[in-house]
């Protein structure tokens, strides 16, 4: 499963002109769970390459 929301952080990053605009939405129960995971996973990556 980490992998899964670590490839779909990674499509988010590229396929986003601006990351300032990109909004996740998680359907109850377990999207908002998983819309969570992604958006926490977004964090480390952007915080890694220096865009924070």
């Amino acid at each position: 499963m980490n992998r899964a929301i670590t490839r779909i952080t990674y499509e988010i990053i590229e396929r986003s002109k601006d990351l300032n605009r990109v909004v996740l939405v998680g359907i109850k129960t377990r999207g908002v769970h998983l819309a969570y995971r992604i958006q926490k996973r977004l964090a480390q990556c952007l915080c890694q390459n220096g865009y924070y």
